[in-house]
């Protein structure tokens, strides 16, 4: 990074306060020596009012500080406008003068532009930026067919507009260098000292976890559309004397889960809590449908299970196969079963330092460090 960093604004982002994914992870360390305006996605009325102590006024009209270098603006928009193309762009319009005079009372003028997410694409080049990065985490046409062209047209004036584009996954990369010149694979990583306390210290057992039978087989993330629920089913009535723990928001029926008596749905806990239930967890697990998400994805829960010195255990994600043997793949859920029983039978700490000694080499502060050389120059 140059001697006089400039800041850094980031459009589009995930919330600053739910689950810690790559916007939070990267803008939290690039604050170092950034000044980063943090500009989430929109929510709708009905969002604002139900999480109105957590989000606050201040953040939903001026910013509000959450650490040093970091200020949070919240977007309110009547209802999600991302069917409506006409309406998101003059919503957008009318969005813009306020967002520069965010960018002047935090001292985020002539920024570097990050841009999460398509939908804002109309912004790109109308805020004074110096220059403007489309960070592509996911296979957004993976959605209904209308809403995937919708997207899609976004994202190729994005793509026109934007001077660099950084990809999580080999698979983003080669279908965004078809249509970009200059493409770079910024994989995700791993918060490798947060993970590492579930190895390195005696971290006290959560109570919903201390009368479970072991071995506990967990699965830390959102449910989402992608997750395998019924794989999760299947393996578990297979092993009905291990304990299957799933730690996260559920955004998909699970009822095919919720009769197991040796399944436990915990729901979201604070990432500060993750290390403490990492540590009882003998096997992390990654079971993605084969889906076009999942098989572009590179899941930010593989770097945190290696971080906490877990053996993991997932589907045929291409991405993963960087990972050689330090990840075991299944790809039915004999094989799924057969690969934890052999994860449990053959971990050591000998094992278990390799596979943090791995995550460590993939951390956010080498992710940012990759950033700098590409664009932050």
């Amino acid at each position: 990074m140059n001697n006089k960093p400039y800041p850094v604004v980031c459009l589009w982002a995930c919330s600053w306060a739910g689950l810690w994914q790559r916007q939070q992870q990267l803008m939290s360390r690039l604050a170092a020596r950034h000044r980063i305006l943090y500009v989430e996605s929109p929510r709708d009325f009905v969002s604002v009012v139900r999480n109105w102590r957590k989000v606050g006024w201040r953040q939903l009209t001026v910013g509000r500080e959450v650490m040093a270098n970091v200020t949070v603006f919240t977007p309110v928009v009547p209802f999600s406008l991302r069917r409506y193309p006409r309406l998101n762009r003059i919503w957008l319009a009318l969005l813009r003068p306020w967002v520069r005079h965010l960018m002047r009372r935090w001292q985020c003028e002539q920024p570097f532009l990050w841009v999460c997410y398509p939908l804002a694409e109309s912004l790109v080049g109308r805020l004074g930026e110096r220059i403007a990065c489309y960070d592509c985490c996911d296979e957004l046409t993976d959605l209904p067919t209308k809403l995937a062209g919708i997207i899609r047209e976004h994202e190729d004036r994005l793509l026109a507009k934007a001077q660099v584009v950084f990809a999580t996954s080999e698979s983003l990369l080669r279908s965004l260098s078809a249509r970009h010149a200059y493409v770079h694979l910024i994989p995700n990583g791993a918060d490798a000292a947060h993970f590492a306390r579930a190895a390195t210290e005696l971290l006290p057992c959560p109570p919903e976890l201390s009368a479970l039978p072991r071995p506990i087989i967990g699965f830390i993330g959102a449910v989402q559309h992608w997750v395998d629920v019924t794989l999760l089913a299947e393996a578990a009535r297979l092993r009905p004397q291990w304990s299957w723990v799933v730690i996260g928001g559920v955004h998909k029926d699970v009822s095919c889960l919720s009769g197991l008596a040796n399944v436990h749905l915990l729901g979201p806990k604070p990432y500060a809590a993750l290390p403490s239930y990492l540590r009882q967890m003998c096997v992390g697990l990654v079971p993605f449908e084969l889906c076009p998400i999942a098989l572009a994805a590179d899941p930010i829960k593989v770097y945190e299970y290696l971080a906490a010195g877990k053996p993991v255990v997932a589907t045929a994600i291409p991405r993963l196969e960087v990972f050689g043997d330090a990840v075991r793949i299944a790809r039915n859920v004999e094989e799924f079963v057969t690969q934890i029983q052999r994860a449990l039978a053959e971990d050591s700490p000998e094992a278990g330092r390799r596979r943090r000694e791995l995550a460590s080499a993939h951390s956010w502060e080498q992710r940012t460090r990759e950033i700098a050389k590409h664009a932050l120059r």
